[in-house]
């Protein structure tokens, strides 16, 4: 029985709620509060490594800067040292073309002097004939009086053209009367006809 002086009692399900409530409250009050809490340390780590990627970063920029200057520093060496040398290609050029040149001129003056040496040894080669004994009077060497000399030593017929080109006496001393008589000096060059040979007369 009840009495009109006591109050009435609570519902057993309203203080299950209650206290449901309650937890939500404490939890959403932790969740916000570990929320915060989290929050603050992201940011505190990544205001750090930020920092630390931004100083990265400006280390790469400044050593990246520097690198870049040295590269250019260097390609201007090398467009210098690349001008030097063209520059020195072209004087070698010009002093290759030169010497072409100067090559050129000494073949053909070395051609002249070959031509001219083999003219000058195929006239030393030509037969010659060197007579000896020929007393020194006026005109002994004449080529009239060698002429005639030559077609009495070598028995030649009239017919036969005058086989002396030129000649002359040498230079050796004159011999007295009283001096024994020596090795050949007066001799005379003369081309001999074909079939014949050089020799000594006395």
């Amino acid at each position: 029985t009840t009495t009109s002086g006591d109050s009435p009692p609570i519902p057993q399900h309203k203080s299950v709620m209650d206290t449901e409530n309650w937890k939500a409250d404490i939890l959403a009050s932790l969740k916000e509060d570990i929320s915060v809490v989290i929050r603050a340390e992201l940011k505190n780590a990544l205001s750090e490594d930020i920092g630390f990627l931004k100083n990265e970063l400006k280390g790469v920029k400044s050593e990246i800067a520097n690198n870049t200057a040295a590269i250019r520093t260097e390609m201007d060496n090398m467009k210098t040292a690349l001008r030097d040398v063209e520059e020195g290609v072209s004087t070698w050029s010009d002093e290759i073309a030169s010497l072409q040149t100067i090559v050129a001129e000494l073949k053909t003056e070395l051609a002249s002097l070959k031509e001219k040496n083999n003219d000058l040894e195929g006239r030393m080669r030509r037969c010659n004939v060197r007579i000896a004994g020929i007393p020194e009077e006026t005109g002994s060497s004449s080529t009239v009086a060698v002429s005639k000399l030559l077609k009495e030593v070598l028995s030649l017929e009239k017919k036969h053209p005058n086989p002396k080109d030129h000649s002359h006496r040498g230079l050796t001393p004159k011999r007295t009367p009283k001096a024994k008589r020596k090795a050949p000096g007066d001799y005379c060059q003369t081309p001999l006809l074909p079939g014949q040979s050089a020799g000594c007369f006395q």
